[in-house]
């Protein structure tokens, strides 16, 4: 994998935990272990292994079901939010790493810098165009 699409890659999982924060680095997890990526030599090679995989499904999981629930905070707080920001990071620097950029270099430059700030400009834009989108069905149905 060419450190370009390695960058594409990272922005697309970016949007991936902006949508579902365990969600990303369950599908990197799983990339890893099943040898699609490569980490190996580096800090991350953790997320390859049986224990991250298992962890991070049983995460996301739980994220779908904890979703629906009436006492789940707003995705745009504090909390929510700065999980979306470090899982978005982290799945980017695993690709970016994956596609031969460094660490460092993968997190902080091209796609993968966008990862974890994309991932929060995209849960915000997620809920705007709901809100956005309600309103004006709601608007419909009460004028006829």
């Amino acid at each position: 994998m060419n450190s370009g699409f390695a960058l594409f890659l990272a922005f697309g999982i970016g949007v991936v935990a902006g949508l579902r924060s365990m969600t990303a680095p369950a599908i990197v997890a799983w990339a890893a272990h099943l040898g699609w990526i490569s980490l190996s030599g580096s800090h991350l090679v953790f997320m390859g292994s049986a224990w991250a995989v298992g962890i991070f499904t049983l995460g996301a999981l739980a994220e779908f079901v904890t979703d629906q629930l009436p006492t789940t905070p707003a995705r745009t707080t504090a909390g929510p939010l700065a999980a979306r920001i470090v899982m978005g990071s982290l799945t980017g620097a695993c690709l970016d790493t994956a596609g031969g950029a460094s660490l460092w270099l993968g997190r902080w430059s091209g796609g993968s810098a966008q990862s974890p700030e994309g991932s929060a400009a995209i849960r915000l834009a997620s809920d705007w165009f709901k809100a956005f989108t309600f309103r004006i069905l709601r608007l419909r149905f009460q004028k006829t």
